[in-house]
């Protein structure tokens, strides 16, 4: 139905992954930016750490957002779409897919609920018996356990 939606729609197939990338990226720098906030980095080694982990959970976040839309794990390409766009998004979907497994059970749930599953985060998180606050933040530390994973592999 919402890609039917889409097709009426003005703006290219490409926008709305996008601007699915970029939700989830805000996401991510929401709860960084809630944690900060409580627990400010005491050396600038720590900071640094932390500047690194919020850029590579940014990273994956963006990464997840613009690739992973539904049940198959990939969006409908576009005709903008090219041959290497394509494979490097299927790859990486099957990379994120091959770290889920490391996941705890509630944010492997959460994750593939709502970026394999086609769910809002906050309804992923409520079918879950999670409340909006908690839902995002297992979000987060998911992202940064699969952010973890895909620069070691």
């Amino acid at each position: 139905m919402i890609d039917g939606v889409r097709q009426w729609g003005a703006l290219p197939r490409r926008i709305y992954r996008e601007l699915r990338a970029i939700a989830a990226a805000d996401r991510v720098q929401e709860t960084y930016d809630e944690e900060d906030a409580a627990n400010p980095a005491a050396t600038p080694e720590a900071a640094d750490a932390r500047v690194s982990s919020y850029l590579a959970g940014i990273a994956t976040a963006i990464a997840l957002g613009s690739v992973a839309t539904g049940p198959d794990g990939l969006d409908v390409p576009s005709h903008d779409d090219t041959p290497e766009e394509l494979a490097m998004a299927a790859e990486l979907v099957e990379r994120i897919k091959g770290a889920l497994p490391l996941l705890p059970p509630a944010e492997r749930a959460l994750i593939e609920r709502h970026y394999f599953g086609d769910q809002t985060l906050d309804h992923a998180a409520a079918s879950l018996g999670l409340s909006k606050s908690w839902g995002s933040r297992l979000h987060a530390r998911a992202i940064e356990t699969l952010a973890r994973h895909l620069r070691r592999g």
